[in-house]
């Protein structure tokens, strides 16, 4: 029994369907990066860019952030936390982020004399209206960050370790 003209033309259709996708995700994903800034940018530049591309998109229907680096050479990260399936994964994630941020600003030549976080997240009050809130600040100093292995911290601990953490109550619902 042979492969018959029908299923011939059933092998080929997928492999040129599964082609096309493979060629749709290559030219589409950008090589991963997506917010690198060309070669000739300032290392400030350079930072900001690379603190964005680790904190990655956001995966609900917000942008994800704003990062400055400021003349006192602060960098001040402004940032949607993302969803997760409960308040402590999602506080978790939010560790996560803060966690990235922080080994990208340890292993940039630029000098970083702190950083500070503000976190906003989907709130819904007594009413059911929902809006965009600050649900977390922290700091970090120059410091800490140079006490900080975060190899060895979980993310719980990574928030713990801040000069100043804010988490508001509504997260722990």
């Amino acid at each position: 029994m042979g492969i018959t003209k029908p299923m011939k033309i059933f092998f080929v259709a997928g492999a040129a369907g599964l082609l096309l996708l493979i060629i749709i995700i290559a030219t589409t994903s950008g090589g991963g990066g997506g917010t690198s800034p060309p070669a000739n940018t300032s290392p400030q530049d350079k930072l900001t860019s690379d603190v964005t591309d680790a904190l990655g998109p956001s995966n609900r229907n917000v942008p994800r952030g704003d990062v400055r680096y400021t003349d006192t050479h602060d960098l001040d990260v402004n940032f949607a936390i993302n969803d997760n399936f409960s308040a402590s994964y999602i506080k978790g994630g939010a560790g996560m982020d803060i966690a990235k941020v922080i080994k990208v600003a340890k292993s940039s030549p630029v000098p970083v004399d702190q950083i500070t976080f503000s976190g906003t997240f989907a709130v819904q009050d007594k009413y059911g209206k929902v809006t965009e809130e600050k649900v977390l600040g922290a700091n970090y100093s120059a410091g800490t960050i140079s006490k900080m292995n975060l190899d060895n911290l979980s993310y719980d601990q990574t928030l713990a370790a801040a000069d100043y953490l804010y988490w508001s109550p509504v997260m722990d619902k």
